[in-house]
């Protein structure tokens, strides 16, 4: 008796694929990739909670908000809305600080601006730290 496989060999499959038809299906996904891109669609919301040294005094956290929307400008998004919380106690010492003022930024941005902006945050020397959260809304 003779066993009949049921398996595929793959030695026996040709595929009848031709240059044109990749060339084609590529240039759609870019042309579809770059349409998204151009309009306010491809804006994400996010949350941004930053934690600054108490030293600060107001003057100077209200002079980093506002250097920080023009950089956020460059990067093109935008701040939606700015919520400070003030002076808290932190669970845990970070780098020596015992308390930090803090403030929750919610802003739209690009995703693909998202690096350049935590690189700006991270040589900042007025931020302990901070936290990027996507929101849905």
């Amino acid at each position: 008796m003779k066993k009949s496989s049921s398996t595929l060999n793959p030695d026996k499959i040709i595929l009848k694929i031709s240059k044109n038809d990749i060339i084609f299906k590529t240039l759609l996904y870019l042309e579809d990739k770059a349409r998204m891109t151009k309009g306010r669609h491809y804006m994400h919301n996010y949350e941004l909670m930053l934690i600054f040294d108490t030293k600060l005094g107001e003057e100077d956290v209200a002079a980093y908000t506002e250097k920080f929307g023009n950089h956020l400008e460059t990067l093109s998004g935008t701040i939606l809305n700015v919520n400070k919380w003030g002076k808290k106690r932190l669970a845990y010492p970070i780098d020596k600080h015992y308390d930090g003022v803090y403030m929750v930024v919610i802003l739209t941005l690009p995703p693909n601006k998202t690096i350049e902006l935590k690189d700006y945050l991270k040589t900042s020397e007025e931020i302990i730290r901070f936290m990027l959260i996507k929101t849905s809304k």
